[in-house]
């Protein structure tokens, strides 16, 4: 459970390592799915990517917005998992900031900060925040996060800001409103509109 693995970790902020880790998981396994399929390469193949093969990452920036060099994919550090540090996790993110075009900068910069600026509270020891980190990995491992059929990073953000809607000791729930709240309130706006030709 996440009471497991966040240690001393304030609920609230342990989301932001939840929801940050899985979008990098749905960017790298977007990255792979397009390695593997568009240019019909091999995991082997995949493994040899380096930020050197410049026309690889032009077409990723260009057709993705971002490039992850491989070896800093989430399922690279899963499947070596006794190797993943937090300086793997570091050098990757910053690696991430630099192939970010200009035209994508708006979308996907700076959407890791906040794990980049926070990651000496998950624990006090670089030690201490590797194995927090690799326990984190691994529990995220089996959500899937492309070639689904729902948006699986819209609920799990939805439930947990649903679940740690609390900030500065208070409850905070007027900043959440609940799905089945807003598909009430939908319907009844709806039904009251549906002959009008006019909002006013």
């Amino acid at each position: 459970t996440v009471e497991d693995l966040r240690g001393s970790v304030e609920a609230y902020t342990y989301k932001d390592y939840i929801l940050g880790l899985l979008f990098y998981k749905f960017l790298s396994d977007k990255e792979y799915e397009l390695l593997s399929k568009e240019f019909k390469l091999s995991d082997e193949e995949i493994k040899e990517i380096t930020e050197k093969d410049k026309d690889i990452v032009k077409y990723c920036e260009d057709n993705l917005g971002f490039f992850i060099e491989p070896k800093y994919f989430y399922r690279t550090w899963v499947n070596d998992i006794d190797s993943f540090t937090e300086g793997d996790l570091i050098t990757a993110l910053n690696a991430y900031e630099r192939h970010i075009p200009n035209k994508s900068k708006h979308v996907f910069g700076g959407v890791f900060a906040t794990i980049s600026r926070n990651l000496t509270s998950l624990a006090p020891s670089p030690n201490e925040r590797t194995k927090s980190l690799r326990k984190l990995l691994i529990a995220l491992r089996n959500i899937p996060t492309i070639n689904t059929e729902y948006d699986v990073l819209g609920y799990v953000y939805e439930y947990l800001i649903s679940q740690f809607s609390a900030g500065a000791g208070k409850k905070g729930g007027e900043f959440f409103t609940p799905a089945e709240v807003s598909t009430v309130i939908s319907r009844i706006i709806d039904h009251n509109l549906k002959d009008k030709d006019a909002i006013s």
